[in-house]
């Protein structure tokens, strides 16, 4: 693997990753059993970044994030903090996780090189602003690392992201490379997860909103629906008009009441439910009510794609 590194590393900048994306499956003995939380079965998405000793602090610190691109077309770990924001959960703290001061033999390495990741971590939290504890004891064993802990809104913690930070496993595997002065140097290995279990954050989205998504995370954005089946091919026609500028969009062509329609959209907690008739069919235009009750009016296609897109623009991340 890093003979590849070594030929091409000449020719980068002193910013150096070399990415490498896994999928873990979990199988532990559910400690919460009911529903998706039950993690039995869950698999955890992490990468592992090789980089150069002399810019730990830049890499990790997000005030740097916006100096550089995405690595590999990965999110760097830099974004942690603003991608979990994404999601609506701002009310966040950093556990620095160190390792016991009493029981050194349960960790690799020698002191020094704790000492100095430890440090190294520690002086990113502190440059950043953050609410911040350190914990003892709650280190991996080959090194540091900072845990996100956010709270949703029911005022529970959770701790999702991750960033470990090892100097012990690239000497324990002799990983080198040829840095820019053509000499043998060992790279720092950063562990990052920021979702940590796929499942599990899912079902702390799901309980934060109560189910009831933001538009741009919701599964279906907007439910169509016809007064009757007369209205069904302009139903269709709306449809096809707002999944071609990549809105999520389904038609509920059921043989029901309009009524009915509305409230199983609005049990459903769709964003938007576009109701679709006579009138609307001859002037090209649909009724829009919010799942909250709210009549946003009757609009034109096009005004209806513009009016969503200003409720999705910059969350895309």
């Amino acid at each position: 693997m890093f003979s590849n590194i070594e030929k091409i590393n000449k020719y980068l900048l002193p910013l150096f990753s070399f990415l490498l994306i896994v999928s873990i499956y979990l199988y532990k003995l559910g400690q919460i059993p009911y529903g998706i939380f039950c993690d039995e079965a869950k698999i955890a998405y992490e990468a592992y970044l090789l980089i150069h000793q002399n810019v730990v602090s830049d890499f990790i610190n997000p005030l740097f994030y916006h100096h550089f691109d995405y690595v590999f077309g990965t999110l760097p770990i830099y974004a942690t903090v603003p991608f979990i924001e994404l999601f609506g959960l701002n009310d966040f703290s950093v556990r620095i996780s160190l390792r016991d001061p009493k029981n050194k033999e349960g960790y690799l390495g020698e002191d020094a090189v704790w000492e100095k990741a430890e440090t190294a971590l520690k002086n990113v939290v502190k440059t950043t602003g953050w609410k911040y504890e350190e914990e003892e004891g709650e280190a991996a064993f080959y090194g540091p690392k900072l845990d996100f802990v956010f709270k949703d809104v029911l005022g529970r913690d959770w701790q999702l992201s991750t960033i470990q930070l090892d100097w012990n496993l690239p000497e324990r595997f002799e990983l080198e490379y040829i840095d820019n002065e053509g000499k043998q140097a060992r790279p720092v290995v950063i562990h990052r997860a920021i979702l940590g279990s796929t499942e599990r954050f899912l079902g702390i989205m799901i309980e934060h909103y109560g189910g009831a998504f933001p538009v741009w995370l919701s599964p279906v954005q907007a439910l169509i629906l016809p007064i009757s089946e007369k209205f069904g091919a302009y139903g269709e026609e709306v449809r096809r008009a707002l999944v071609s500028v990549g809105f999520r969009v389904e038609l509920d062509s059921r043989n029901e009441s309009l009524g009915k329609k509305i409230r199983d959209g609005k049990m459903k907690k769709t964003p938007y439910l576009l109701v679709v008739g006579g009138k609307e069919e001859s002037t090209k235009t649909i009724t829009v009510e919010s799942r909250d009750g709210e009549s946003v009016g009757t609009l034109k296609i096009q005004e209806f794609i513009d009016f969503l897109g200003e409720k999705i623009k910059g969350t895309q991340y």
